[in-house]
């Protein structure tokens, strides 16, 4: 269990760490001939490296933008804006020095010391770097400030000290500046100019990602799949860190395109998956189809889904030479061309009844009588009456393992549902599925969400593999999964990642690589709160979203709807009948409330 749960928490993680590490690297300007020269010191072990071109440039455009003022209180912008500080307290004298880390080309290279913390270091190029450092030694000594410095491979290092404990070091090699709150930083950058074949820049992964990125986007960001396992250990609690390192057989380098928005950003870039990887492997054959149809069924309070499509799920599964005799028997001949994976959000760390599957039908009668044929011959649960649905259990272990294999916690022995005839969600229980199916009798998802919707707008809609990611219903989600040392920072930022929602990432198959899009708004608004107001036991299904009316003589709400079988049904605020009427057919129209007995009654 453990095992499968972690997989989602680095999707998730792997989402925060790419937002936290945003804003502080705006305001790059790249050209098409992807120069790699400051790569040639990045160390092979960086998990995360961003490149960006002007800090004043940032600093102007951060200006313009209305979240600005959130995201500067993240903490790893926070420690960004604390070393750029003690770089110009260390130029303070020099405007010309202090302008190569302004002006010039930066990277920020996060990297795991041996003490197990992050720490970055910063690789600058400016057409006038030139530092005197004999005489900068001087005058450093000459304010009483301690000095030291000393050669390593043929380059030689200085570290200016403010104090016992806060200090820089400084190195100019092959032309570029290395500057590092921890020297051994410098070295490892050091080795890497004496070993060529062994940098960053002639990775062939890398180099894959960085020809396609990098062209006209406000700032890059690279992850490195090989060590950023590293990065994720040290943020994740012990018993899940034996999942991390599996994320390096998902592939290689990803490499993304920021774009920074007035009400939000954009990723754009590749990602190099491992070919060996059978799900990619399968991924690469898909024919693209849309990626967003489920938003009917999955509630307001969603906190994460994945969803994967397919034109033909049976060759998915062929292509990934997963056995599938019984899946294809029961799935694979009703199910459509969606697949998704849903948590809502969870009230604590254990989100085990936050967790649902929903397949697309393409058949109907098929799949109802799949699924009894699969009761009939596996064993059921009792089923359970949650008018007007019906709950059905199923005796079966890891239902969606020959398409997904082990990315995500299995559901076992679970209930199910049908909706409209059109999707099958699965759940751990009974009493898990009742909720969820609350806020979709009442229209509480996304699909009716105003806000989304406008978001949805703005994304391709065609995909093999789309992610949705609300932060505001992902405390607990995430927090399931944090190191002690660092759930009490997660905690104290909550209140500005619930700011950046929703989020979208998808990944589409081109040749070798995988294009990724993420977008993400910024909403000051923060946490909505969702819940269903009250319930009512309709004979049938609600077929048409159930319509606010009030009544004249109280003034208090009431609601109007009518169920499958055409029975229309006015209730109270409680959700208490009070009468109901057969008619012979669906309503078409919206609902319209008139003084039909001029009393004089006014809607508010």
């Amino acid at each position: 269990m453990t095992r499968k749960r972690g997989i989602l928490f680095i999707i998730l993680l792997l989402v925060v760490v790419t937002i936290i590490f945003l804003p502080s690297k705006f305001g790059r300007q790249f050209y098409a001939d992807a120069n790699t020269t400051l790569f040639e010191v990045v160390p092979t072990d960086a998990a995360f490296v961003v490149e960006f071109n002007s800090l004043n440039r940032l600093r102007s455009k951060l200006k313009t933008k209305n979240y600005t003022l959130e995201l500067q209180q993240l903490d790893v912008l926070q420690q960004f804006s604390k070393d750029i500080k003690l770089f110009d307290k260390l130029f303070y004298k020099s405007e010309k020095n202090r302008q190569i880390v302004h002006e010039g080309e930066l990277l920020t290279v996060a990297q795991i010391t041996s003490s197990k913390k992050v720490e970055f270091l910063y690789i600058a190029k400016h057409p006038k770097l030139k530092i005197d450092f004999e005489q900068f030694s001087k005058t450093w000594l000459a304010a009483d400030h301690l000095f030291s410095n000393y050669v390593f491979e043929g380059h030689t290092v200085y570290e200016f000290k403010f104090s016992t404990f806060e200090s820089v070091s400084v190195c100019i090699a092959n032309e570029v500046l290395l500057l590092s709150r921890n020297s051994v930083l410098i070295e490892k950058a050091l080795s890497e100019l004496e070993q060529p074949r062994g940098n960053v820049s002639r990775q062939r992964d890398f180099l894959k990602v960085r020809s396609k990125t990098g062209n006209n986007a406000d700032c890059s960001i690279y992850m490195n799949f090989e060590t950023l396992p590293n990065l994720l250990i040290s943020l994740t609690d012990k018993q899940y860190v034996e999942v991390i390192p599996q994320m390096s057989s998902w592939g290689n380098w990803l490499g993304l395109d920021v774009e920074f928005l007035e009400k939000g950003f954009d990723l754009n870039g590749y990602f190099v998956p491992n070919p060996k990887n059978k799900f990619f492997d399968a991924l690469q054959e898909e024919v693209l189809v849309d990626s967003s149809t489920m938003d009917h069924v999955l509630p307001e309070n969603t906190a994460y889904t994945f969803s994967l499509s397919s034109k033909d799920f049976h060759q998915f599964i062929k292509n990934k030479k997963s056995k599938n005799d019984e899946f294809q028997t029961y799935f694979l001949s009703w199910m459509g061309e969606s697949l998704t994976y849903v948590i809502t959000e969870p009230t604590t760390t254990n989100y085990k009844s936050n967790q649902f599957w929903i397949i697309e039908i393409k058949n109907y009668d098929l799949a109802v009588n799949s699924l009894k044929q699969l009761s009939d011959e596996n064993g059921a649960l009792q089923s359970v009456s949650f008018p007007p649905h019906q709950l059905q259990g199923l005796l079966y272990e890891d239902l969606f393992a020959p398409i997904m294999g082990h990315q995500f916690e299995p559901i076992r022995n679970p209930y199910y549902t049908i909706i409209n005839q059109k999707y099958v969600v699965f759940a751990n229980n009974a009493d898990a599925l009742k909720p969820f199916l609350e806020q979709l009798d009442f229209d509480q998802t996304l699909a009716q969400n105003i806000n989304y919707q406008q978001f949805k707008s703005t994304n391709t809609q065609v995909s093999s593999i789309h992610q949705y990611v609300n932060l505001a219903n992902s405390f607990h989600l995430i927090n399931a999964f944090l190191d002690k040392s660092v759930k009490k920072n997660w905690a104290a930022a909550f209140r500005y990642f619930e700011k950046i929602k929703p989020i979208s990432i998808q990944l589409t198959p081109y040749n070798d690589l995988q294009v990724i899009k993420i977008k993400a708004l910024f909403d000051k608004k923060g946490k909505q709160p969702t819940s269903v107001v009250w319930r009512s036991e309709l004979e049938a299904e609600a077929i048409i979203p159930p319509k606010v009316v009030k009544n004249h003589d109280t003034g208090e709400n009431e609601i109007f709807v009518q169920d499958r079988n055409f029975k229309t049904y006015l209730l109270n605020k409680n959700g208490e009948i009070l009468w109901t009427k057969q008619l012979d057919g669906k309503i078409l129209s919206d609902i319209y409330q008139i003084d039909f007995y001029k009393n004089t009654w006014v809607e508010d």
